[in-house]
C-alpha cells in the first residue's frame, strides 16, 4: 500500500503493539493457555509481567500520523517495558 500511495501525500505506516493488557485469551479454555503460555515464553514473549495498556499504543500511533511532513515512519514495534524492581543493593 505504502508504495502504490508514494507520491500522493498519503502516508502508510505500521504499529506493531506487543503484549497488552486487552482481553484477548479471556475466553480459552485451560489447557489453550498451558499450550500457548510456554511458547510465548520460548520465544521471549513473556520476559516480565508488564504489558502495553490501550494510552500506550495510542501514544504510538500519535506519533506515527504526527510525523514531520518529509519524514516516514513505516514501523512501530512497541514493547512493555519491565516493572521497575528497587535497588536492594544500597540497604
Amino acid at each position: 500500500m505504502q508504495m502504490e500511495l508514494e507520491g500522493t501525500g498519503v502516508r502508510v505506516g505500521m504499529v506493531r503493539p506487543g503484549p497488552s493488557s486487552t482481553e484477548q485469551g479471556t475466553d480459552w479454555d485451560e489447557a489453550t493457555v498451558l499450550h500457548i503460555i510456554p511458547a510465548w515464553e520460548r520465544w521471549g514473549l513473556l520476559r516480565h509481567n508488564g504489558a502495553l495498556l490501550p494510552h500506550n499504543v495510542a501514544d504510538a500511533i500519535v506519533a506515527m500520523v504526527s510525523a514531520p511532513k518529509g519524514t516516514h515512519l513505516s514501523l512501530i514495534e512497541v514493547q512493555p517495558e519491565a516493572p521497575v524492581v528497587p535497588d536492594r543493593s544500597h540497604r
